[in-house]
């Protein structure tokens, strides 16, 4: 294997190429069944050293640092890698035998010298950043042994942020300055990088950048520490100087504001300050609390509803878990009962028969066309679930909350079996059920629709159908439309039509696409249809296998009558 791994990287990727697209061709290679077992073997491994993550330690992908591969596989990284084209591959293979401690100061220049060709071939700060990052972080790895090494490296990158522009790079500028500071121990070296942040440091306060002046601050305390405490202060006033802003601006959240008061109150707190000024911004926060408690209560209540209301009682349960499994139970309409009576009107109005229909949106604007009105059924399958929610769900969910509060860990705890939510995306998806549970289905949507198709994608592939499409050698996850025409056959249609009309139909709510293009409306999310899409993403994570036509063991497919 170590004589032709390197050769089957070369023939698939040039020197050129971008770890974006290094990654996608490696996924649809392996997604080739007749992929011959070598290759596959090379690009299973190729696959997990790109994921690794160079600079998070708190990413969900597994730190490069943390990696330890067994010493065959070090021994082959040690073969092949001198001989790789690409820079990307290239440097992580040279990084992770560093990290290893193989030969480490040959492969801290070497790792170190593939990175610095990366950023030869990216124009600006920004593009650089990162790689420059991790090239101060390995060296900072190295301990006294860096001094010679380090100084060449310091210098042009310090020179690189020298040359920044701070109204463009602001970011980049200090998160370079604070990366390089455990570099040189001469305090002088970092004079130029402090008088250029000083300089930016009012300007940006005087035209509202309270982002940029924090920033500026936050570096300025960690290269100034008998500064510190003055340069701390100013970071916490940021962070409620930026939320007063917000809030004079526009209509906003004010659990938003809420929060930026708490940001600046922990930073004072950590600072040990606490003296008039604090008690103000304390005395402020409960007033804007109580603004975005009655916010809240005027936002999140649903409107009149000109229906009869339902009487019911929620049956005596003995725990939340029998309440939740409760609020779930409603079984979906049939989409054949829409199919049947839209042919019905067909039959009784000359218009549908004869005519197309168009939807549009709130500009005005012509979304969508259905020439033969096909698509009405999934409007009208949408103010049945809105009928639903106002008489059965909604009222079903208050009675809920009434008897049972519910922790997000219970919440994790609860879908941590669920067949529909990867492992690795169970936190984010209980977060995201957690604020509904709380009522704050904005922040639920937000969380919960990417999730959702995620859950969707998830469950194709263990079905082995393919999930993404190369266009000129570019490879991109294929969309809800792509994902809805495969699921035939693996999910109920039922669930199948309810979904698409909730997610990715005009003629629907097409929550998908209007949440993820920043139009949907706040108010929106606490009617019906920001209820409707948390109660759809808990009823997925815990009834899935109810909607399944086969189930997926070891790889062989068992069609079940559930």
């Amino acid at each position: 294997m170590t004589g032709v791994s390197n050769e089957i990287i070369n023939k698939y990727f040039t020197a050129g190429d971008r770890l974006g697209h290094i990654l996608a061709k490696t996924e649809s290679l392996l997604a080739d069944l007749e992929l011959p077992e070598l290759e596959r073997v090379v690009f299973t491994y190729l696959e997990v050293v790109l994921k690794l993550a160079l600079l998070n330690p708190n990413s969900k992908a597994k730190d490069i640092n943390d990696y330890k591969p067994g010493r065959e596989t070090l021994a082959v990284l040690e073969a092949i890698a001198p001989r790789i084209n690409n820079h990307y591959i290239k440097a992580f293979f040279l990084d992770v035998l560093q990290v290893n401690k193989c030969n480490k100061f040959v492969h801290v220049k070497l790792a170190i010298q593939s990175y610095w060709l990366i950023c030869e071939h990216r124009e600006t700060l920004n593009d650089k950043r990162d790689y420059y990052i991790r090239v101060l972080r390995i060296l900072v790895g190295l301990g006294k042994g860096r001094k010679q090494t380090a100084e060449f490296y310091f210098e042009t990158i310090k020179n690189a942020v020298l040359a920044a522009d701070m109204s463009k790079d602001c970011y980049s500028v200090t998160k370079l300055t604070e990366e390089m500071i455990p570099i040189q121990e001469e305090p002088n070296q970092y004079l130029p990088l402090i008088d250029k942040i000083k300089a930016a440091v009012q300007p940006f306060l005087d035209s509202g950048e309270f982002k940029h002046y924090r920033e500026c601050n936050h570096v300025l305390a960690l290269l100034l520490p008998d500064d510190s405490v003055l340069y701390g202060i100013e970071v916490a006033r940021s962070y409620i100087m930026d939320v007063n802003d917000w809030d004079s601006r526009t209509n906003a959240l004010q659990y938003m504001v809420a929060e930026g008061y708490k940001k600046g109150l922990r930073v004072f707190q950590n600072l040990g300050i606490k003296n008039q000024e604090t008690e103000g911004y304390r005395q402020k926060l409960v007033v804007i609390l109580k603004k975005a408690a009655a916010q809240q209560q005027l936002i999140g209540a649903l409107p009149p509803v000109p229906l009869e209301q339902l009487e019911f009682d929620m049956p005596e349960f003995e725990n939340f878990i029998q309440g939740v499994y409760w609020l779930i139970s409603w079984e979906l309409p049939p989409k054949s009962a829409f199919l049947s009576d839209l042919e019905s009107k067909k039959m009784e109005y000359f218009h549908l028969k004869h005519m197309g229909s168009t939807i549009t949106d709130t500009y005005g604007n012509t979304v969508d066309v259905s020439p033969d009105n096909a698509k009405l059924i999934y409007k009208d399958a949408a103010l049945t679930r809105e009928v639903i929610c106002k008489k059965i769900l909604k009222p079903s969910f208050d009675k809920f909350s009434e008897k049972f509060s519910i922790s997000e860990i219970e919440v994790y705890w609860l879908i941590s079996d669920s067949a529909f939510v990867p492992q690795e995306r169970k936190d984010l998806y209980a977060h995201g059920l957690y604020h509904g549970f709380c009522g704050n289905f904005a922040v639920a949507v937000h969380l919960l629709l990417p999730q959702i198709e995620n859950g969707l994608k998830v469950l194709l592939e263990s079905h082995d159908k393919i999930t993404h499409k190369i266009v000129e050698e570019i490879q991109t996850a294929n969309g809800l439309t792509t994902y809805f025409n495969h699921l035939q056959g693996v999910l109920d249609d039922d669930l199948i039509f309810d979904l698409e009309g909730l997610l990715n139909e005009s003629f629907g709510e097409n929550i998908r696409n209007l949440v993820a293009h920043g139009l949907y409306s706040t108010g929106r999310f606490f009617m019906y249809p920001g209820f409707y899409t948390w109660w759809i993403a808990l009823k997925l994570a815990l009834h899935l296998e109810r909607y399944l036509l086969s189930i997926q063991q070891g790889g062989v497919d068992q069609t079940t009558a559930l």
